[in-house]
């Protein structure tokens, strides 16, 4: 697809809340009016198919994908996984879940994905279960960074690795800067007090003893970005 940097995971106010007005059958108009119109956006795009590179998925891994959207990273996954591997997609918004599940329908890696409500502050995934977690444009929808970090810790295995990448719209190189700077105000309106300092995200990490820890701008698929790279001591996750 032509990648200009909108993604799986949208900006609007609305994601990641479970109070809009629902129909009879509990579906969020809202929602449909926000995503439907930039579905092919959200289907598949460079940016997630760069941080799964990161992520490097192995053979009959078990991976965890943190505020998944419609799966544009959990299904390129999924594909590098193999068929002793999973993918479990966690997202909040449940409209999101409904479109991860018809994306399931007829897919040939439909067996290897796990569709999920929960968010990143309280993750349904059991104990050192997942060899590695990501997280793309999530970042500035968590309100406990500290709680955050707690469950990505508790659900990873000795060794196991997390990414997790925000796109970086109050760039001014960014693409869509000045589309984003004119539907949410500067820094995102209302998700101003929601975003995360690098060098605070950084140090959440270290202190929860994660190793190799790497917070930083960058430049991913073309788009600035803020993103963080660790992993955990111990054995390699398998």
């Amino acid at each position: 697809m032509d990648h200009d940097h909108d993604h799986d995971h949208d900006h609007d106010h609305d994601h990641h809340d479970h109070d809009h007005r629902m129909s009879q059958d509990g579906t969020t108009w809202r929602a449909m009016r926000t995503y439907l119109p930039r579905l092919r956006k959200f289907w598949s795009n460079d940016l997630n198919d760069a941080v799964v590179d990161l992520v490097a998925p192995s053979e009959g891994e078990t991976l965890l994908d943190v505020g998944a959207g419609m799966g544009a990273a959990t299904f390129e996954a999924a594909r590098r996984v193999g068929r002793k591997g999973r993918v479990i997609a966690i997202e909040p918004t449940p409209f999101m879940r409904r479109m991860l599940a018809a994306r399931r329908l007829g897919n040939r890696v439909r067996p290897r994905v796990t569709a999920l409500d929960g968010r990143a502050e309280k993750l349904p995934v059991g104990t050192d279960m997942v060899a590695a977690a990501w997280a793309v444009n999530v970042l500035h929808h968590i309100s406990d960074l500290d709680a955050a970090v707690v469950e990505l810790r508790r659900v990873l295995r000795p060794g196991g690795r997390v990414v997790l990448v925000d796109e970086d719209f109050d760039d001014p190189t960014h693409p869509n800067h000045e589309e984003m700077k004119a539907r949410h105000g500067h820094k995102h309106g209302d998700h101003e007090h929601l975003m995360i300092e690098i060098d605070d995200l950084g140090r959440a990490f270290e202190s929860a003893g994660f190793r190799d820890v790497d917070a930083r701008f960058d430049t991913i698929a073309g788009a600035p970005v803020r993103m963080l790279t660790a992993h955990l001591p111990g054995p390699a996750a398998g």
